[in-house]
Formats: structure tokens, C-alpha cells, sequence
């Protein structure tokens, strides 16, 4: 009874917490996306078309930070509730990843510099491509927002033998060594983040979807250098 009462109590703080910060996080993007509504419905006319370009891409990059707060959230409560289903099927490896970069670099990547390497090589995988998407979404996601501008990112996608190996490197703030054992837990955030906003959850979600599709992460870092993730997963190209 003790522990059940435990387990219970757990879990209602986490639901506390996990609200808390959703709350914090979509305020940001929805203060921005009506900012920029208002001043388009209001002076629309006397902006010039930089002005009104500039403020479409305010809506832009607010619309896209809710969709993906929103996956966030999505993701992380059906891995707790142990409702993500397997639905692994043959996907181009290569084409996946450079749509993702594509994608995720669209909405992170302004004044970075971006480079995507996929080795020859990489054809047919068969694994869950959305749970591959909230893997390699967040590690970019994550490079972008903790690097500063003008400084590098990189993805590089490779298979070794059996193996697929993803590794998405940064020049960005790098996290205490310390700290490298905690990253992985839910809401978990480094000293170091500043203002920089964050839920905590990608890394968490990143570890749970490589468990289920049977992969693994490892990570480096230096302070004030940078950080790399290494993902590995098992090369399937029929189901076993």
C-alpha cells in the first residue's frame, strides 16, 4: 500500500510538472504569433514588404515551435503510458535523413552553418520512421538552439557492417561532465541553458524511442566547445 500510495504520488507530480511546462513553453510562440497577427491586421498596409516578410516568418517559426511542442508532449506521454505501437517498414535511410535535415533545419538552422553527410551505402533500413523522426529531430532541434550563431552543426549518417550509425555534432555551449549522466531524464535541463527556452523531454524521448527500436546512444562533450550524440541501430532489412 505504501509503495502503491508512492507510485501514486509520483506520478501526480510529474502530471504537475509536465503541465507546468507546457504551459511555460507555449507561451513564448503564442506571445509571438499573436504579436505578429496584430501588427499585420494593423499597419499591415504601411509596413514595407521586408517588414511584412519579416513578420511571416515570426508566424512561421512560432506555428512550427508549437507543432513541435506538441509532438514533444504527444510522444512523451504515450512512451509513459506504453501506448507506441511497432510499425517498422523499409525506409531509404538517406532520403529519411536529409528530409529530416531539410525540415528541422528550415525551422532551427538561420545563421548556422549546416552540414549533412550521408555516406554511400545507406539504402533500405527497416525501422519505425516516426519514432527514427523524434530521435533525429530533437538531437538537430537541441544542436541548433545551444549553439550560437555563425557556428556549426553537423549530421553524419553512415552504416558499418550490421550497424547504422547516426552522429549529430555542435560548436555550441557543451554540457558539465558532471551533468553528462543526468541529460537523459525527464525535465532534466543543464546548469549552463540560460535563457534559452526548453522543455527537458528531448533527450528523454530521444534514449526511449532508441530502446524500443532496439538502438543505443552515447555522448561527448566539452564546455564551450560543443557536444556529440552517437546513435547506433541494428541494420534490418527484413522483419525477423
Amino acid at each position: 500500500l505504501l509503495q502503491s500510495k508512492e507510485a501514486a504520488l509520483a506520478a501526480d507530480e510529474m502530471k504537475s510538472k509536465l503541465l507546468a511546462t507546457v504551459a511555460h513553453e507555449f507561451r513564448t510562440p503564442l506571445s509571438l504569433l499573436q504579436s505578429s497577427l496584430d501588427i499585420l491586421d494593423r499597419y499591415g498596409e504601411r509596413l514595407s514588404e521586408a517588414q511584412r516578410s519579416e513578420r511571416h516568418i515570426y508566424i512561421r517559426r512560432a506555428t512550427r515551435q508549437l507543432a513541435d511542442l506538441a509532438d514533444t508532449v504527444l510522444t512523451y506521454r504515450m512512451m509513459e503510458e506504453g501506448r507506441v505501437p511497432e510499425r517498422a517498414m523499409p525506409c531509404d535511410i538517406g532520403l529519411l535523413c536529409r528530409a529530416i535535415a531539410e525540415e528541422t533545419g528550415g525551422a532551427w538552422a538561420e545563421g548556422h552553418a549546416f552540414t549533412v553527410t550521408v555516406a554511400p551505402g545507406c539504402g533500405l533500413l527497416l525501422l519505425d520512421e516516426q519514432l527514427f523522426r523524434r530521435v533525429l529531430e530533437n538531437l538537430l532541434a537541441n544542436a541548433f538552439q545551444y549553439t550560437p550563431p555563425e557556428k556549426g552543426v553537423t549530421l553524419e549518417v553512415t552504416r558499418q557492417g550490421s550497424l547504422l550509425r547516426v552522429v549529430v555534432a555542435d560548436q555550441g555551449i557543451g554540457v558539465a561532465e558532471e551533468e553528462l549522466a543526468h541529460i537523459f531524464d525527464s525535465f532534466y535541463r543543464g546548469g549552463n541553458v540560460g535563457q534559452r527556452r526548453g522543455m527537458g523531454l528531448g533527450l528523454c524521448i530521444v534514449r526511449d524511442a532508441l530502446l524500443r527500436m532496439g538502438g543505443s546512444i552515447t555522448v561527448t562533450s566539452t564546455v564551450g566547445t560543443g557536444t556529440t550524440f552517437e546513435v547506433i541501430l541494428p541494420w534490418r532489412e527484413e522483419a525477423t
